[in-house]
């Protein structure tokens, strides 16, 4: 780590520059739960959200809510999916991380979406055996769903009172 932290500091370090499994530095110390050495590589420029895996599904891994928590404060995407549509919600389920899931959900993480497995939050927590978790996230998506409904079927809102429907009308 303390290598981690000595090239942080080099000037003209790529700090985006992924290793085979395209893992950044900052994923890989998320995923060892190091918010010190996180803290030093946003500070230096790193960037929390890229397509795929993100830091925030390595973090929700480790479990280190400081660590969640420093990088939705920088901007990390709550709901980013993986390549199989894994979301960090699912990540700290499936770890039986239930103090990272409730600060996700606290935060405003969507629990609605399945991975390709099928799988939801929920469910992930159902398999571990924290099933009063998986109660409260299933509660949560239906609140979730009946306000914004869910990104494969989002609720339509009819427009207000005088509001004009269609932009054509204009």
């Amino acid at each position: 780590w303390e290598a981690v932290a000595l090239l942080a500091r080099a000037p003209g370090i790529d700090l985006e520059r992924a290793n085979a499994r395209e893992e950044t530095a900052l994923m890989l110390v998320a995923l060892r739960g190091q918010l010190a050495l996180a803290r030093q590589l946003l500070d230096a420029g790193a960037e929390p959200n890229r397509p795929g895996w993100t830091a925030l599904h390595y973090a929700a891994i480790s479990g280190n809510l400081d660590l969640v928590s420093l990088l939705i404060e920088r901007n990390a995407y709550i709901d980013a999916a993986s390549p199989n549509g894994t979301t960090p919600l699912m990540m700290a389920a499936r770890e039986k991380r239930g103090e990272v899931a409730q600060f996700l959900l606290d935060e405003g993480a969507d629990p609605t979406p399945r991975n390709t497995a099928g799988l939801s939050a929920a469910d992930y927590f159902e398999r571990t055996g924290a099933t009063a978790m998986a109660a409260t996230t299933r509660e949560r998506a239906r609140q979730f769903e009946a306000t914004y409904g869910t990104v494969q079927s989002p609720r339509r809102v009819a427009p207000a009172a005088g509001v004009n429907a269609s932009i054509s009308d204009m």
